[in-house]
This record gives structure tokens, sequence and C-alpha cells, in this order.
């Protein structure tokens, strides 16, 4: 029968280990905190065709004008912008550019938990203002008519941390086959416009929070029980410092777990 002091003392910890284990965890943790100072806005774009005619013999044909033209190739855009962020945003204001030959018809935009309307900017409405007040004999010309027609500049007084505000415009072209490209952009200092793809889902910070009360504790006591494994020390301090890195990782995992546990109850 083993002596269990010997027993013991081989089940002693290695604190090197835990150490590294440790480190792992710290590094980890500056990660997310440097990207949550970052403010990262993502924005979607989704196009729909209005098509006047009908390919099919029974078809009906619509008449769509604009400015009293036919609309040969009339765009409905809807835009979506998030705060992926765990910071809120003040005094924002957001510029949509669409590219020529399309021209925006109209726009709109709002808040998705508010029922409020978003104004322009007061730098895009003295734009319009002036390009108004040019005779009209020349105001086509002129390249704040250019930048007028093709741009819209919203403002926000807030757009809070995972918040979400929807905008919708409708663009014309004269060309029946050119496709609509538009950009978002932003000169709020330290916030990023970054494109999306029409399905995402962005961050939940709420989640991010959870899973990293729950994951911590738990890279703690994988770093003990690496400890006890008696592994060599490089190998121990790799598998440790592995731990610290995927808390988050066993964080998500055991609250998707919890998640799935309460639905089956």
């Amino acid at each position: 029968m083993a002596d269990p002091l010997t027993l013991l003392e081989s089940l002693k910890p290695d604190f090197k280990s835990t150490v590294y284990g440790a480190i792992g965890l710290l590094a980890s943790l500056i990660w997310s905190a440097i990207r949550a100072r970052r403010v990262s806005v993502a924005w979607t774009a989704v196009f729909q065709a209005i098509r006047p005619v009908g390919a099919a013999p029974v078809s009906s044909k619509v008449s769509v004008l604009v400015n009293d033209q036919p609309a040969l190739n009339l765009h409905s855009c809807q835009i979506t912008v998030v705060n992926e962020s765990s910071r809120d945003i003040e005094n924002i204001d957001l510029l949509f550019t669409f590219y020529a030959p399309f021209s925006i018809v109209e726009g709109t935009g709002g808040l998705a938990d508010s029922g409020k309307a978003l104004l322009l900017s007061d730098g895009f409405q003295k734009t319009v203002a002036g390009v108004l007040a040019t005779p009209e004999a020349t105001r086509t010309t002129t390249p704040q008519y250019e930048y007028v027609v093709r741009n819209r500049e919203f403002h926000l007084a807030a757009l809070n941390r995972g918040e979400t505000a929807s905008f919708m415009f409708w663009v014309n072209s004269p060309a029946a086959t050119d496709n609509p490209i538009v950009v978002v952009t932003t000169e709020k200092v330290g916030v990023k416009m970054i494109s999306r793809p029409a399905k995402f889902r962005p961050l939940n910070v709420t989640a991010v929070k959870v899973a990293l009360l729950i994951g911590v504790p738990i890279a703690l006591l994988w770093a003990c029980g690496v400890s006890l494994t008696g592994l060599p020390p490089l190998t121990m301090s790799f598998v440790a410092m592995l731990g610290g890195l995927l808390s988050g990782a066993f964080g998500f995992g055991i609250a998707a777990l919890i998640r799935w546990v309460r639905r089956v109850i």
C-alpha cells in the first residue's frame, strides 16, 4: 500500500503551471478589454429590384415614374446599422453614398426601438440649401448637386451598445442593367464602420459577460487540475495557458448547455 505522505506529495500542485495558466487567462481578459474599447458599427445593405414590366405573357405592365420620367431600374435598399461594441456612441453622423449612375429618389431612417424618424445632419441640410439657392438653369452642373443626389447624411443623437438603426432608400438609374452599390461612412473619431453580409448575428455583449463569469472559474480550476497531472513542465505550462485562453469558449459552451437543459425541462 502506498505511503499516504508519498501520495499526498505526488498530488502537490505545480504552482509554475498555475502561474502560466493565470497568465493565459490574463492575456485573454486583456484582449477582451481591448476589443471592448473599439467601437465597431456594422452595416448591412439589402437591395430589391422593382421590375415595372413583367417578362411573362400574362404579367401586368406597371408604369413607375420618377420626376415624370419612366423608371427603368428602380431599387429599394434596406440598410441596417448595428452598434456591435460594448460602448454607447453619442452624436454620430452616418453618410450613405450610392455610386453613379444611381441617384436617390427618397431616403428615411429611424432607430429600431423608437418610432421617431432620424433627421438629416446640419451639414447636409446646409449643402441642400446651397443647391436650392443656385439658379435652376445651372443647378444640375454643380458639384454640390451631384453630391446631394447620391448622398444622404443622417444625425443620430445616440446609438447605444447593441442598438439597431434602420434606413430605407429608393434609388434609380437610367440604365436598366446597372447594379446599385452603397457605402456607409462616418467621420466620428474612434468609430469603425464594418460591412457585413446580409445575414449576420451581431455580438451579444450580455452573452459574452455570462460566458466570462462561467469561464473564468473553470479556467482557474483547469490550471490547478493540469498541475496535478504530472506532465512535463513545458507541456503542463502550455496546456494550462491554453485553458486560460479558452476561458470564454468554456463559458459559451456551458451557457449553451444550460439553455438547452432549460428548454428540455
